[in-house]
């Protein structure tokens, strides 16, 4: 039985399918409750159960895993939980990093598109609207294949959140469903299937230009839409330590290019491809979380 069962419908399968339309490459299967939609899927697809373009979606989760082995739970009804299974052919294991960067640009788009919202990406695998955080991302290689899952805060209440752990960083969480204009209803079928729909057309892209993230226009739609570029930032490495400095660009293989400043006012560029990024101040105003009619990502470069 749902815990917190919310006024809304359920993200169920034969919906989501009949929005998303003939010719999808999805198929789709819903569940209640489960501990990880990822794990769901890494499992069933070592025991040779399901093919790659599974997509199974959940009500609730209580055993999410963010980066690090970090914990993730979303209450019953409360999020949009949904993970994909993919074998992207023809691309190399060392760049099948960027999928999960494809499952958050799909995001900020089907934000944009159902919601009106200009969403935006925080190296490497948060969600924002303006500085708080309303979706966390998480790819991981199974096999051949890559399984990459999202939750996304829809109408989680400010109490439902978990308090932050002593001496955290992380960004303060946000729920979709305060930030749309005029205090519209979510459709959540939609915002799901705009989500897979954006999701294939990047993948497509992709996977066409052979994990190429040049090539395909991946790298400059996510430097597009990523918010620590310009941003002053700290990134804390897996030792223990942290570099300052402003968020610079984003490298082919996905990496965070940072510009530092030595003491004697000497500047250089670090490159991370690990790392926990805070985001401290705004070099210049903050753009705004709102934003009405927000494009589809791809058309920002001329694209699809």
């Amino acid at each position: 039985m749902p815990v917190n069962p919310r006024p809304t419908s359920p993200l169920d399968a034969a919906s989501v399918t009949a929005a998303l339309g003939a010719g999808t490459p999805w198929r789709v299967r819903s569940i209640g409750t489960t501990g990880s939609t990822n794990s769901d899927l890494a499992a069933e697809y070592l025991a040779g159960t399901i093919a790659p373009g599974q997509v199974l979606i959940a009500q609730e989760q209580t055993a999410g895993r963010g980066r690090l082995g970090r914990g993730w739970q979303a209450p019953y009804g409360s999020s949009q939980i949904l993970s994909v299974l993919v074998r992207p052919d023809g691309v190399p294991l060392a760049k099948r990093g960027w999928i999960g960067a494809l499952l958050g640009l799909a995001l900020v788009n089907a934000i944009g598109e159902r919601c009106g919202i200009r969403a935006q990406l925080k190296w490497p695998n948060d969600v924002v609207l303006g500085d708080s955080k309303c979706a966390g991302i998480l790819a991981e290689v199974v096999g051949d294949a890559v399984v990459v899952g999202a939750g996304l805060n829809l109408d989680v209440h400010l109490d439902e959140f978990p308090p932050p752990p002593i001496g955290s960083t992380s960004l303060p969480p946000v729920s979709l469903d305060t930030q749309v204009p005029n205090h519209a209803s979510l459709e959540r079928v939609e915002l799901a299937a705009a989500t897979l729909r954006s999701f294939t057309v990047l993948l497509d892209m992709f996977v066409a230009a052979g994990g190429d993230a040049v090539a395909s226009r991946i790298r400059s739609l996510y430097t597009l839409q990523c918010r620590t570029i310009g941003r002053a930032v700290r990134v804390e490495l897996p030792d223990g330590t942290a570099v300052v400095g402003v968020g610079h660009d984003i490298t082919d293989d996905g990496a965070l290019v940072v510009r530092t400043i030595a003491a004697d006012g000497a500047s250089s560029l670090r490159t991370f491809n690990a790392g926990d990024v805070v985001h401290l101040r705004p070099i210049d105003p903050p753009d705004p979380p709102g934003r009405p009619g927000a494009l589809p990502v791809w058309d920002a470069l001329g694209g699809r």
